[in-house]
């Protein structure tokens, strides 16, 4: 059964990379799509983390042009204004030991406001080349440790191919391993299926065979037709973002 405290605790969402095409294109969109459709809670906090030095108003510039670049419907200004209003700027390098004490700092501070250890999500959109520094940096300033008992919990968002090879990937889950539990890692690659679902449509459309046997009209509906309405993800016990 799930802990309902938990659940509807604050979140505190760190976005490390937050100067990248991956959050300009993906990540911040994202987030606005489910502001628009009042799917974020109330007690929200996005930490943007990167290695340019950037102003608050530079920062929220880059917030609204990535809104702008890649919202679909028509921007009102003043629920613009709100949603960026969830977002604060840490600049550090992720080697630097003390950029995380700072982030980590911040933190604090906002759980300080709220009065209760929160939910911390860490989204790496960075290359998998920094992993490595980025998971002892997280562990070092305890980051990657939960509150305990009916309070909040950590997790990891580790995004793009983990590892290069075999070889690269084991060692960066042993590495992993060490600082997180199973429980509090989640793993995702948005080009993970992007090749079979390339291949089954290019195998649908052509063959004129399964036109009437694959299309919306057939009853009753194959695995084919409900396949275009599924996610095809890796099961994970993760529970909830926020």
């Amino acid at each position: 059964m799930k802990n309902k405290n938990i659940e509807n605790l604050p979140a505190i969402f760190t976005i490390l990379g937050v100067t990248g095409d991956l959050a300009d294109k993906k990540i911040i969109p994202s987030l606005w799509h489910l502001f628009k459709h009042n799917r974020l809670p109330q007690r929200l906090a996005i930490i943007g983390f990167s290695r340019r030095k950037l102003s608050d108003q530079e920062f929220k510039n880059l917030i609204i042009q990535s809104v702008k670049n890649h919202s679909d419907s028509e921007i009102e200004a003043k629920k613009l204004d709100d949603f960026c209003k969830f977002f604060s700027y840490n600049s550090g390098s992720f080697e630097n030991q003390r950029a995380f004490q700072s982030l980590s700092k911040r933190i604090a501070e906002i759980e300080s406001s709220w009065g209760v250890c929160t939910n911390k999500l860490f989204y790496l959109a960075v290359p998998p080349s920094l992993y490595e520094v980025i998971f002892k940096n997280l562990a070092v300033t305890k980051l990657n440790l939960p509150c305990g008992g009916d309070t909040g919990w950590s997790r990891l968002l580790i995004e793009k191919p983990f590892g290069t090879d075999l070889k690269s990937a084991q060692k960066l889950q042993a590495l992993l391993s060490t600082y997180f539990q199973e429980e509090q890692i989640y793993r995702i690659d948005h080009y993970f299926f992007k090749e079979i679902i390339q291949g089954i449509e290019n195998f649908r459309f052509s063959n004129n065979l399964f036109e009437n046997t694959w299309d919306q009209t057939c009853w009753p509906p194959s695995p084919w037709n409900i396949l275009s309405r599924t996610r095809l993800m890796r099961p994970h016990k993760i529970g909830p973002i926020f």
